[in-house]
């Protein structure tokens, strides 16, 4: 065992140096701090990444630096510290009690021989062998299978199920009761003409295209079609201005200005005061 001891003046100037002058070590990772400058010594701290500490000093010729953790003396590798501030203060290696590592060979195994008796040999007679005639085996072939029928068994057909299409009840045919009597016939009721049209004055346009005629609402349309009147027949062209004679009676039409009639099967919108035909349904 080495026994070295650290002076109290070395000690004395790093303290002194350290008031005056601090030196400043940033970790660049996770560092460990031991109680002496070797990897061998246990570790007593650790400063954490991008943190700082302050650097008594460093060994003259080694990396071992002793530092401030937290009021506690360490030694850090500055290997893995960044220095700022003044220059760091030189030390002179510390003697410190270490046992040396000692190493330990494996002792070599001691194999112990078992003290046996000298065999004492003795003569044997051997037998000799005499040969024994084997005969020859004999073999019987196999028996045929025997089957429990004598024909195999039919072939598995397989019957589709039969589907059976159903024809769709009949149609109902309706049937009028007895007391009704149909009759058919092609023949055609001639017409009466009471009167005849007035055709339609000749109206001369400011423009080259006539104005829009004139279109009812879908509600005098349905009340016309609710409200049928009979038929009376006219000579002359059925159109929009041909004038009604004054015989001929016109309806009025509910929430309208104008009357309606049945001329020739078509419903005719008329202006009652002029009994021309503004509109026809066709």
């Amino acid at each position: 065992m080495t026994r070295i001891s650290i002076t109290a003046a070395v000690f004395s100037a790093a303290m002194l140096s350290a008031a005056h002058a601090q030196t400043i070590g940033t970790a660049t990772t996770d560092l460990n701090i031991r109680s002496g400058p070797d990897p061998q010594y246990p570790v007593i701290g650790m400063l954490r990444e991008n943190r700082r500490t302050t650097v008594l000093g460093c060994i003259e010729g080694s990396r071992w630096c002793q530092v401030d953790l937290r009021g506690r003396t360490g030694w850090a590798y500055s290997q893995y510290m960044v220095m700022s501030g003044s220059p760091v203060a030189v030390l002179q290696a510390p003697e410190y009690d270490v046992a040396p590592r000692a190493v330990v060979a494996a002792p070599q195994p001691v194999i112990t021989q078992p003290t046996l008796p000298v065999p004492v040999l003795q003569p044997v007679a051997v037998p000799v062998p005499v040969p024994v005639a084997v005969p020859a085996p004999t073999y019987q072939p196999a028996p045929p299978p025997v089957y429990a029928a004598t024909t195999p068994p039919p072939p598995v057909t397989y019957q589709a199920p039969t589907v059976t299409y159903q024809a769709p009840a009949p149609a109902v045919t309706y049937r009028a009761p007895m007391t009704t009597t149909v009759v058919e016939t092609n023949a055609v009721a001639p017409r009466e003409f009471v009167g005849r049209l007035t055709p339609p004055r000749e109206v001369i346009y400011a423009a080259t295209t006539p104005p829009r005629g004139y279109v009812p609402p879908r509600s005098v349309r349905t009340y016309i079609s609710m409200n049928p009147l009979e038929t009376v027949w006219l000579e002359g062209s059925l159109m929009v201005g041909a004038a009604i004679p004054e015989e001929i009676d016109i309806v009025p039409v509910p929430g309208s200005r104008y009357h309606y009639a049945y001329v020739n099967d078509y419903p005719v919108l008329v202006d009652a005061a002029s009994r021309r035909i503004v509109y026809v349904y066709r």
